[in-house]
């Protein structure tokens, strides 16, 4: 039996020599050269940014190689990224170690690592970068001298905003200052709006290479087909065939090149440097074995588009002047490409405070969510404070986590501010006393973004009560009208213009339009339907997508049905039955349930089930529906809104105990998300949604 087992080693052990001798046949060549690759050779001029170069080569390369594409793009847009969405700031108080939280691009440094940055962001074209004739330097690449010029082309013109940018290292001594990194980086004489809009090119997947002082590590990488961005030591000098090779006593500096291939029998790695040489050069391989420091590889880069995702959009400087936000935000920086929440930059309120701003994209590319702190200095990514979010790039509109005005039995108006989640801790503030009303519209009737109240008192006369600086006490009521004695008040956006109107139904089933605008009444009531008896409930909502709002009512057969609003008229337009079998449904929630701009419907049945019914090509029928929660027949009121500020609806619900719960609604379900206590002793006559604090 020994002599068998003898046998089987002897016979693995010959197995495993044949399988080494069969990879050694099939190692990596003696010599590979991706030369026929590379773009054109650049210079770097006398500015450290060596690594933008070798970055910016290797991401040329693989897009030729993967999409047969011959690129010029900006190293001087992505040492501008680099450089202005670094973060240096100290732990327990996260302060920075200068009077700024960034980088300024009009100085160099950096290395290989930077290539991760071109994963969160993306580059722009050589040429998006233009010609300024004006100041007469190319901004597609700037040496130093130019840098210097750039500066005091920006300062001529904004008096003095850039500083002189005189960098010590000494803290105590480094007087330049967050404002003057600022005017600098996002100047538009520096940055154009055509880089960023232009912005298409990027790394999908990056790798470190481990050990790049290994020669055979590089190689390898090579073989398989990767340029490798290398950082290292200058200690070297170039012998008379022109082949660098080690000195020991160079006493060199640290520098970053691109490897593209390598002549293992000479030793020699072919290397595309940054210094406007006519080919590649030559390096001998203990150059890089004594000297190596870091190295990285693109693996896979983005498939080329021809439009922007626009996140670069998003960087800048914002002036903001609505109700909600008044001052300037400061995007320095954007999530990464996990999405983590990231501290962006800053909201500079109009008396010049610093609050720091962390936030997260909650739609792709389309919208973000960001809270502006208490303070200037805060844990990166940890969102504090009033949480806002926008659901495109211009900044026009900016919408806070929604908060409650409430009416007491004894006519008291109190704000309840939604602050970090929660009502909690936040300061109940009376804003208004003796309200005693017939009907409560909250809407946004003044056009700027923040809600306003137009109330109904028993004589029919309407009044607007607009709420500014958190109150109504020393705001002016505006009377609109009298005689407003109908059977239903529906406001929405009807008339399309971003500012919300009334239609009322009288007894008899006809509907009128009447739009305010400068806080009047503009127009006699414009008759717009008929018909409207026998309904049991009106559901207004942006139902067709196009931002207008619309009407779905529910007959006592529980059909649903259609009415399309346009050209400020329901008559000519769209309608027909969209749904059936709404017996027994004891709410209708309206909401932005999926996030994709167009209104849907959850419903609570009278079981405490809630079902989400999604409407898409003007119809219920046919489209996605699904239970999406239980238990809730212990609420007495249900209310919709962005709290978790990431552009889809979600759920307040009140129990009969007056406590108050928040649901999140995401993944198209309230099962698995988040769900907790944000309020106790809610026992009120009236319950007032909106963007009441707006900050």
């Amino acid at each position: 039996m020994r002599n068998y087992k003898n046998l089987i080693f002897a016979t693995l052990f010959l197995i495993v020599i044949m399988l080494a001798s069969s990879q050694a046949s099939a190692a990596i060549p003696d010599k590979v050269d991706w030369s026929g690759k590379q773009t054109s050779i650049k210079n770097q001029y006398d500015r450290r940014t060596c690594f933008d170069f070798a970055i910016i080569a290797a991401l040329e390369a693989r897009y030729n190689r993967d999409y047969n594409m011959t690129l010029d793009l900006s190293e001087q847009y992505l040492h501008h990224l680099i450089k202005s969405s670094w973060l240096d700031v100290i732990p327990p108080n996260y302060t920075p170690n200068y009077l700024y939280e960034n980088q300024v691009s009009y100085w160099g440094g950096g290395s290989s690592d930077c290539v991760s940055f071109t994963r969160d962001y993306d580059i722009c074209a050589e040429n998006d970068i233009n010609y300024n004739s004006t100041l007469g330097i190319n901004r597609g690449y700037l040496g130093q001298s130019e840098m210097e010029s750039l500066k005091n082309y920006i300062n001529a013109r904004t008096n003095n905003a850039c500083g002189d940018f005189a960098w010590l290292p000494d803290p105590k001594d480094n007087k330049v200052t967050q404002a003057q990194v600022d005017a600098f980086e996002y100047s538009p004489y520096y940055i154009p709006t055509s880089a960023r809009t232009g912005a298409i090119y990027g790394v999908e997947s990056f790798a470190r290479l481990n050990s790049p002082n290994v020669s055979a590590n590089i190689e390898q990488v090579i073989a398989n087909g990767y340029d490798v961005i290398l950082d290292f030591n200058t200690n070297w000098y170039r012998d008379r065939y022109g082949v660098y090779q080690y000195s020991g006593t160079s006493g060199g500096e640290s520098h970053c090149v691109l490897v593209v291939g390598y002549d293992r029998p000479n030793r020699i790695f072919i290397v595309k440097n940054s210094w406007g040489e006519s080919s590649m050069i030559r390096v001998k391989y203990d150059v890089f074995e004594k000297n190596a420091t870091g190295a990285h590889y693109i693996t896979k880069v983005k498939a080329p588009v021809s439009y922007s995702n626009q996140k670069s959009r998003l960087l800048g400087v914002f002036n903001l002047n609505n109700d909600s936000l008044r001052g300037k935000l400061v995007i320095r920086r954007l999530p990464n490409y996990s999405n983590v929440p990231a501290r962006l930059g800053h909201f500079i309120d109009a008396n010049g405070n610093y609050k720091a701003i962390n936030g997260y994209f909650s739609t792709e590319t389309k919208g973000i969510t960001f809270s502006i702190a208490d303070s200037r200095y805060t844990e990166p990514g940890i969102m504090t404070g009033k949480y806002f979010y926008t659901d495109d790039y211009s900044w026009n509109t900016i919408h806070a986590a929604p908060d409650f005005i409430v009416r007491d039995s004894s006519g008291k108006m109190i704000l309840y501010p939604f602050h970090n989640g929660t009502f909690y801790g936040n300061t109940p503030i009376q804003v208004g006393n003796d309200w005693s009303f017939t009907h409560y519209l909250v809407g946004n009737w003044t056009g700027d973004g923040t809600h306003d109240l137009i109330v109904r008192n028993s004589l029919g006369e309407l009044y607007l009560y607009p709420f500014r600086n958190n109150t109504f006490y020393g705001n002016t009521p505006i009377k609109l009208g009298s005689g407003f004695n109908y059977t239903d008040y529906l406001v929405g956006n009807w008339t399309g213009d971003g500012t919300d109107d009334l239609i009322v139904r009288t007894a008899s089933g006809d509907l009128y339009l009447i739009i305010i605008r400068n806080n009047s009444i503009s127009a006699s009531p414009i008759k717009v339907g008929n018909g409207f008896i026998n309904m049991t409930d009106y559901l207004v909502g942006n139902w067709t997508g196009d931002g207008t709002s619309d009407l779905i009512i529910r007959n006592a057969n529980g059909e649903l049905y259609l009415y399309q609003f346009r050209n400020n008229t329901f008559y000519g337009n769209v309608s027909g039955k969209v749904g059936e079998g709404f017996n027994g449904v004891v709410n209708y929630l309206v909401g932005n349930w999926t996030n994709d701009g167009t209104d849907d419907l959850i419903v609570r049945f009278s079981s405490g089930d809630l079902w989400l019914y999604t409407f898409r090509n003007n119809t219920f029928y046919g489209n996605y529906s699904a239970k999406v929660g239980n238990e809730f027949n212990s609420f007495t009121d249900i209310y919709v809104g962005n709290w978790f500020c990431d552009g889809t609806s979600d759920i307040i619900a009140r129990t009969g105990s007056g406590d108050m719960m928040l649901y999140q609604f995401k993944n198209n379900t309230l099962y698995g998300n988040n769900s907790y206590k944000v309020g106790n002793d809610f026992n009120f006559s009236n319950y007032l949604v909106g963007n009441w604090s707006g900050k």
